[in-house]
């Protein structure tokens, strides 16, 4: 988050919603695919590493299962894939935050409105995406860096962004991965508004 003027996901609207619920590996270092749309950062190392873990399972998510169900019913064809993956605990607190049916309504919403060629398409894009971490040291407004404790692909990145962002802090949500907001609700609303009284001191 960067200074008071962005808007931030809303736990109970639509916005930043499902994708580390929608693909549970993924904070736990195995293939991801809906979670690598919702989140850049730069990798340890450089902006390539987590990249390119993340775009090897866009262009065949969930091993050649998820590439046959992209390749006949779209992105909606990963759902199943999806519904019968692990449930870890952090995930599973956001999927009882929302309540089942209204998890499942969501993710079909979003993966519906994607695009299977935009979607194989970012993956290529994801992967070949250059270090930007040098230029995070010109922000120089407030800044909070949010990763959710189970979020492991992103606990490296976040750290180091927070150290070259000057004066940023780092939040680490904790029971949550890639979707804090639901996961704990509390905790993502206490550091959202400390971040926005911060901003606006």
């Amino acid at each position: 988050l960067r200074g008071g003027g962005g808007a931030a996901a809303d736990p109970d609207g639509g916005a930043d919603t499902e994708a580390g619920a929608a693909a549970p590996g993924a904070h736990r270092g195995e293939p991801a695919d809906a979670a690598t749309l919702a989140q850049v950062v730069a990798g340890e190392g450089g902006g390539k590493s987590v990249f390119r873990r993340g775009a090897r399972s866009l262009r065949h998510p969930g091993g050649s299962g998820g590439a046959a169900g992209l390749a006949a019913g779209g992105v909606l064809g990963l759902i199943n894939l999806m519904r019968s993956a692990p449930r870890y605990p952090e995930v599973q607190n956001g999927i009882d935050y929302l309540g089942e049916d209204e998890h499942w309504l969501r993710v079909e919403e979003k993966l519906g409105q994607m695009d299977k060629a935009a979607y194989s398409g970012l993956g290529k894009e994801l992967g070949e995406i250059e270090d930007f971490m040098d230029s995070l040291t010109s922000i120089s407004c407030p800044t909070t860096i949010l990763v959710g404790q189970a979020d492991i692909p992103f606990i490296k990145p976040s750290r180091s962004m927070a150290e070259v962002i000057h004066g940023s802090r780092l939040e680490i949500i904790s029971g949550a991965a890639h979707c804090p907001q639901y996961e704990n609700a509390d905790q993502w609303r206490r550091v959202i508004s400390a971040h926005l009284a911060h901003a606006s001191a």
